[in-house]
């Protein structure tokens, strides 16, 4: 197989497993955003390539209006630790209904070892 053809077949399968996946480069924009990603979350690729997963998630803010997860995000932590980090649990707004999420992050590392983004895969928890 040749390259476009295993990138087409890697992106097939994240396309079609049920947990929702997205994948951002360094600075956290979002590159990638699977079709369990839409469903969970109601946003489309569309709404959300190129913009930053904190603000596109809608994790809880602070007094000051701020979102927790711009400072305080497990995916910057993979990025800048290349640590995987397992199990985070969060409240994710859509719309006005409030949901928790499972969130699992982990680098993107290059055969070289440097770390050129993140992949969060999150599922709902449902009580």
């Amino acid at each position: 197989m040749n390259y476009t053809t295993v990138r087409r077949y890697a992106l097939d399968i994240l396309d079609n497993i049920n947990d929702g996946v997205f994948v951002t480069n360094k600075k956290r924009k979002i590159v990638y955003w699977n079709k369990a990603a839409e469903e969970i979350t109601g946003k489309t690729k569309k709404d959300v390539l190129n913009k930053s997963c904190y603000e596109v998630m809608n994790f809880p803010q602070n007094d000051q209006g701020k979102c927790l997860c711009e400072n305080n995000c497990p995916l910057l932590s993979t990025i800048k630790e290349g640590k995987v980090i397992k199990r985070y649990k969060t409240i994710f707004t859509k719309g006005e209904e409030k949901i928790t999420l499972e969130v699992s992050t982990s680098p993107i590392i290059n055969p070289l070892g440097q770390v050129l983004g993140g992949v969060a895969v999150f599922r709902e928890i449902k009580d």
